[in-house]
């Protein structure tokens, strides 16, 4: 099955939702930085590839290191707001399966939950090992769906109540590697050594009403399904959502959710 139509319309996607991403989930994914770059050894002069950068979070946190950063992504909106965040690294237009990149050109490669956005997971680990030098270490996100509750909840209320995908959307490998054998299996197919999984864990604390908005806003599948829905059906899941945000501790003004990610990392033989 080709997912190239899958891509397209994530591309086309994160070019109207990059600026509501950036002042919304973009707190969300920005827990695992660091975990992240940890993952890959990133120290002050590591040449490192941000796949999939986003706004930019994980290149900020990699140029505090005092890496030399390049970041990519499929979306010129996104590269854009990059370029504004961080003027520290480089940005440029390009996607995760294909990289615009000489073989062996980094230290590191690093891919913030970019792993669920693309159509073919194992073409974009094959690429981050092939742009990485030998010896050099890539390393992925992908999200626990059990335990990174902020967004559980919402995939919860959606999947109770049988809601389709949003008109026109392309099927696509649906969290493919949202599992530790998965995700160790892949890194190791797609021709790294030392493979390895684990978990990136933190606290998400924000107001429960504001990150509905959130997700209606920024997402492109989870938000989109939810807005599709006639006015009767998106007053039901909401009473829902509320129902299940009661059970996370709250200050009665923001809740705290836990999450938690899977990272796999590998290292270029």
């Amino acid at each position: 099955m080709s997912y190239d139509a899958f891509n397209e319309w994530e591309r086309q996607s994160w070019e109207k939702l990059a600026d509501a991403y950036s002042r919304s989930l973009q707190r969300l994914t920005s827990g695992s930085v660091n975990d992240l770059l940890d993952a890959v050894q990133a120290h002050s002069g590591t040449r490192l590839l941000d796949v999939g950068s986003g706004p930019g979070p994980l290149s900020a946190a990699a140029v505090d290191r005092g890496c030399v950063v390049t970041g990519v992504d499929i979306s010129e909106a996104m590269v854009s707001i990059a370029r504004a965040a961080v003027p520290g690294a480089e940005f440029r237009v390009g996607s995760a399966e294909e990289l615009p990149f000489a073989a062996g050109e980094f230290d590191a490669v690093c891919g913030n939950f970019v792993i669920p956005h693309v159509g073919h997971p194992d073409r974009a680990l094959a690429e981050a090992l092939r742009v990485v030098r030998p010896g050099g270490r890539i390393a992925f996100t992908e999200w626990d769906p059990a335990a990174a509750m902020p967004l559980a909840v919402c995939w919860q209320i959606t999947r109770s109540a049988g809601m389709p995908m949003p008109a026109g959307a392309p099927q696509g490998p649906d969290h493919a590697l949202a599992d530790r054998a998965l995700m160790l299996e892949a890194i190791t197919t797609a021709g790294a050594v030392d493979a390895a999984v684990h978990d990136s864990v933190w606290t998400f604390t924000v107001d429960p009403d504001e990150w509905w908005d959130a997700i209606l806003a920024s997402t492109p599948r989870t938000g989109a399904v939810i807005a599709a829905a006639a006015p009767a059906e998106q007053h039901a899941l909401r009473a829902r959502y509320d129902e299940l945000v009661a059970q996370f501790p709250t200050d009665g003004a923001t809740v705290a959710f836990p999450v938690t990610a899977i990272i796999g990392s590998g290292r270029r033989p």
